[in-house]
This record gives structure tokens, C-alpha cells and sequence, in this order.
């Protein structure tokens, strides 16, 4: 079975779209290394949404200038910013790339994440 990361998400509709911490669905733990995943794809789609508007105008303007990179179809980038299939390391490049403050979005959403030494 595929890893879907708004399956780790109680209102699966605010993913990628909602500015606001979304909770963990009912049985899942926030020290879940995938429900981590999870709110890491949807901070990423929720900036990348923002930025594809401003920049390209809308998905499907994105999309079509990225069509000839495989993966990059108008059909997966959507189910990308809604989280209904997971964002790669190409895609995360491409989107870093394509819309720098990417990066930092998922730069600052990892230095939240507790290290080894403060979960003891």
C-alpha cells in the first residue's frame, strides 16, 4: 500500500492549502515519523501553491512549463499539494529550484523537529 500524507492528517481537506497546524488524524502520534512527513508535504504544497500563483499564475500554467520532466504531469502535482501521493526528492529539488523559498519553508519546519538529546 502507498503512503498517502494526508491519510496522517484529521481535516485532510485543510492539506496544502491551510497556514494553520494541522492535527494528527485520531490514533496517530505527533512523534509519528510519518505524520512529520505529512506536515512537512503540506507546508511545501501550501508555500508551492502560493508561489506557483504568484510566479506562473496558476498549477496548470506551472505544469505546462514543466511537462516534458517526467512525473511533472498537471494530474500528480495536484495530488502532490493535496497529499494524495507523497512529494520526492526530485520533486522537492525542482520545486526548491523552481521556487526557492521552498527550501526554507521545509528548513524551517525540519529545525522544529526535537533532536535526540531534548526527547531524553
Amino acid at each position: 500500500m502507498n503512503f498517502e500524507p494526508r491519510s496522517m492528517i484529521k481535516d485532510k481537506h485543510a492539506f496544502g492549502r491551510s497556514q494553520m497546524s494541522l492535527d494528527p488524524a485520531e490514533g496517530v502520534d505527533e512523534e509519528d515519523h510519518r505524520y512529520r512527513s505529512a506536515i512537512l508535504q503540506h507546508r511545501i504544497a501550501t508555500t508551492a501553491r502560493d508561489l506557483i500563483q504568484v510566479r506562473y499564475g496558476s498549477i496548470e500554467r506551472f505544469a505546462e512549463a514543466h511537462h516534458h520532466i517526467p512525473g511533472m504531469s498537471l494530474d500528480r502535482i495536484r495530488r502532490m499539494l493535496r497529499g494524495e501521493t507523497t512529494i520526492t526528492f526530485a520533486d522537492f529539488a525542482l520545486f526548491a529550484v523552481e521556487l526557492p523559498f521552498v527550501a526554507k519553508t521545509a528548513s524551517r519546519v525540519i529545525e522544529t523537529w526535537p533532536s535526540p538529546e531534548r526527547r531524553q
